[in-house]
């Protein structure tokens, strides 16, 4: 279900590709990305003979990551939101830098820089979608609607992922019920909210 979401969301945005504009050009990246993430990693164990998939998302999390603080800085007509957009990309470099020394390879899932610049980029999201709506930034629909979308996922991701292994050492049924609640709905709803914004650009 998540996956054939972003796939419909990256279809309309290639559908309306005449309508993206500036730094809506970094967020069909993003959901390009993300796509062609879902499709390949569930086959690349077979393909490669070993589970590359969370070297996948490490990267795919610095990116994009990476990228939405980037835009955000560029998009804002707010002194202070920028600086803090450029600290917070300092700090994920940081983070990251760190994380290659503590974890024993690229190809484990980096966990705590996953959630903790998840919180990051949630503070963020929601920073600029707050001075979008307080008409502080000149934001497009489709920029607006990616910071309402990043907050929403980011939130309910850090929360279930946060609160998982303690689900799991409850109950195994019980811990698959949270993480599907707060990372799956979480990530089909940025797809639907990106899809919507996109159709709804004039």
């Amino acid at each position: 279900m998540t996956t054939w979401l972003v796939v419909l969301a990256f279809l309309v945005f290639v559908f309306r590709i005449k309508k993206i504009r500036g730094w809506e050009w970094a967020i069909f990246l993003i959901i390009a990305l993300n796509c062609i993430a879902d499709l390949l990693v569930p086959y690349m164990r077979d393909i490669f003979q070993k589970d590359y998939g969370s070297g996948v998302y490490n990267g795919l999390a610095i990116v994009q990551r990476t990228l939405t603080l980037l835009l955000y800085a560029s998009n804002t007509r707010v002194k202070e939101e920028r600086y803090l957009n450029y600290g917070a990309l300092g700090l994920l470099i940081l983070v990251n830098i760190g994380a290659g020394f503590y974890y024993p390879d690229f190809f484990t899932l980096y966990t705590f820089p996953y959630i903790f610049l998840g919180l990051v980029v949630a503070f963020c999201s929601y920073i600029h979608l707050r001075n979008m709506v307080l008409e502080k930034t000149g934001a497009s629909v489709v920029i607006g609607a990616f910071s309402l979308a990043n907050f929403v996922y980011l939130t309910l991701m850090v929360s279930s992922v946060s609160a998982i292994s303690l689900a799991y050492s409850i109950d195994h049924d019980f811990g698959r019920l949270i993480y599907a609640l707060g990372n799956h709905a979480g990530y089909c709803l940025w797809s639907i909210i990106l899809i919507i914004s996109i159709i709804w650009k004039k």
